[in-house]
């Protein structure tokens, strides 16, 4: 990612790696499963290196820290920057603390330790709005003498600057840029810093226009949803967010992630949790992606935008998989029957694949 935008980043990049460079993948076979028209494809961020975008956001935002010569990291994740953040912090040789809300999955918790990060479970860490978020972290932070790396771009504006290199390798695969673009949105960080970096390749006269951008969130957490359907000027905070998609399960989402929404005419749509894992079965069926739980709410989002008929034949969409389906393995456990005990003879396992 340095190596090829560094100087579109803020910081030297003195701990980055391999994060960036993951492919574009054809979906035609999602394209068929689910009869829609268009040209989707998957901008599989599953392939980074602690398997999800968050990799983006913490390689320039660690390396200023270190840069800056700070000895600790502090963050606040649902999981998935919580393993980011204690990777680059390591590779930094910077203490890393972690503060993650107590319903995270333990999977997704084994990776930041492993890499050396303390981790601490607070109760309704993300249910008790932003600005008492705000307080709570800077005191933190204050206390600890560390780096605020929260990846929400409202609190620190690096976290979203490596993420749109998203849109910078879209366009460049495709050679153009897409029509839509579908992203499985908590906060609207992703969101935003995918437009923006389409922005930026209009401003510079790189590509000529931009996507349409479109928030898939969860059902029981969809500030950005409410804020489209009711035209509202902005996000409003959700009381009680309930999903099982972990990592969008937020109580807020930023002003910039409406904002991107509406200077793209783009839309924002709402998932159920059954649907969520109707689309980790969809995309790991036909094209081979496992996503996390979160990834998945693209899926239905897409087949909503068809119905809608704001779908057409020469569209070319991208879906967004944020994440990888092996860190939040216990909503897809559900859907299957227990693994069958056979004899060890030939008659007895051939019919047991009847």
């Amino acid at each position: 990612m340095f190596e090829k935008y560094g100087q579109r980043l803020p910081s030297q990049g003195s701990v980055a790696g391999d994060e960036g460079g993951t492919p574009l993948v054809r979906a035609a076979k999602l394209e068929d499963r689910l009869d829609l028209p268009g040209t989707i494809y998957l901008k599989d961020e599953r392939r980074n290196p602690t398997r999800s975008f968050k990799d983006r956001a913490f390689a320039p935002a660690i390396s200023l820290a270190a840069e800056s010569d700070f000895d600790a990291v502090l963050t606040a994740s649902t999981g998935n920057a919580a393993a980011a953040c204690a990777r680059y912090s390591a590779r930094a040789d910077l203490d890393c603390y972690v503060l993650v809300e107590e319903s995270v999955p333990d999977g997704k918790l084994v990776e930041p330790r492993a890499y050396g990060a303390t981790v601490v479970r607070v109760p309704c860490l993300f249910t008790g709005g932003r600005a008492q978020q705000e307080r709570l972290l800077e005191a933190i932070a204050d206390r600890v003498d560390a780096y605020l790396a929260f990846a929400y771009q409202p609190f620190n504006a690096v976290v979203g600057e490596g993420v749109k290199t998203i849109s910078y390798e879209v366009a460049e695969h495709l050679d153009g840029v897409p029509d839509i673009v579908v992203t499985a949105t908590g906060g609207g960080d992703n969101l935003a810093a995918q437009h923006r970096g389409y922005e930026e390749l209009r401003a510079a006269g790189i590509r000529s226009s931009v996507p349409r951008m479109v928030a898939a969130q969860a059902d029981g957490a969809a500030p950005l949803v409410e804020a489209v359907e009711t035209d509202a000027p902005a996000p409003s905070e959700i009381e009680n967010p309930s999903s099982i998609a972990s990592g969008i399960n937020t109580a807020f989402a930023g002003q910039h992630g409406l904002d991107a929404i509406r200077e793209s005419s783009g839309t924002a749509i709402g998932v159920t949790d059954e649907q969520l894992i109707d689309g980790i079965e969809a995309l790991a069926e036909t094209v081979g992606v496992w996503p996390e739980p979160s990834s998945a709410a693209v899926v239905s989002a897409l087949a909503e935008l068809a119905d809608r008929g704001q779908l057409h034949a020469d569209d070319d969409v991208v879906l967004t998989i944020t994440g990888s389906g092996h860190k939040h393995t216990e909503p897809i456990e559900g859907r299957f029957d227990p693994v069958p005990v056979v004899s060890c003879e030939p008659d007895a396992i051939a019919d047991a694949f009847d």
